[in-house]
């Protein structure tokens, strides 16, 4: 005899259940900060998260879906206007990583002003929803070379990877301003350069790891001479989800 299929799990308009597992074994996270996303971006009538969730994969954060998705149909609506837009396209992530502080720093800020949101280009302080969502500095989701110690960059026992992680690091605290410590360097000015130098790594990780490049309307300025140019945005949601190399999928 066959046995009785197991019922679905009911999946309701707020959340997406308890723990919804899929074959690949992803699991839906229903975290506060997901919940306070979705209904941040459900504010907009644009936004499509219908098929969609957050979820964990063995560790991995990434994105599931919920239902079959057919060929050519939408996968996920976010209307452009919840984007953190960093400028137009350049190769120097710096610019871009140093608009996000200044960006973030205001919208999650106890000063900000929710009754005259158009005294800050940046945005709104809704956005603090998704700023929840990003690693923090100290995550352990931040381990690519550039947050290894001197220590531990030598442990790695590769010279040009080495010599480039250096580089980038000066680049950092040229932007900066930043002069090497001496023995007249304070514990206070020590620290204060530190902790701009963290910030600012970690601005330049997730402008790398997870902006899009997106071609916006012309210009009317002298960049791009008044054609389309690429801007650099955070686009909440989207930028949780991941690649599989080899997929027969796009």
């Amino acid at each position: 005899a066959k046995k009785p299929k197991k019922a679905p799990t009911k999946i309701s308009p707020k959340g997406f259940g308890a723990r919804v597992a899929t074959p690949a074994g992803g699991h839906l996270l229903n975290e506060p900060r997901y919940e306070a996303l979705y209904e941040w971006l459900r504010t907009n009538p644009l936004t499509n998260l219908r098929k969609v969730a957050v979820a964990d994969f063995d560790g991995l954060r990434g994105v599931m879906a919920l239902q079959d998705i057919d060929k050519g149909e939408e996968i996920v609506g976010i209307p452009a206007t919840m984007a953190v837009d960093l400028g137009s396209d350049a190769s120097d992530p710096l610019p871009a990583a140093q608009k996000l502080l200044a960006t973030r720093a205001v919208e999650v800020s106890d000063d900000y002003d929710a009754e005259n949101p158009d005294d800050d280009e940046s945005g709104s302080e809704e956005r603090a929803a998704y700023w929840a969502t990003l690693p923090p500095p100290d995550s352990p989701d931040l381990c690519t070379p550039d947050f290894f110690s001197e220590k531990q960059l030598r442990m790695l026992q590769w010279p040009p990877l080495i010599t480039v992680t250096r580089q980038r690091s000066a680049q950092l605290r040229k932007a900066l301003g930043a002069t090497a410590p001496s023995g007249d360097t304070d514990l206070g000015s020590l620290s204060a350069a530190g902790g701009r130098m963290r910030e600012l790594r970690w601005a330049v990780w997730a402008v790398l790891s997870r902006v899009l490049t997106v071609q916006g309307p012309p210009d009317a300025g002298m960049l791009g001479g008044g054609q389309p140019v690429g801007r650099k945005l955070l686009i909440p949601f989207i930028d949780m989800f991941n690649h599989k190399g080899g997929t027969k999928h796009y």
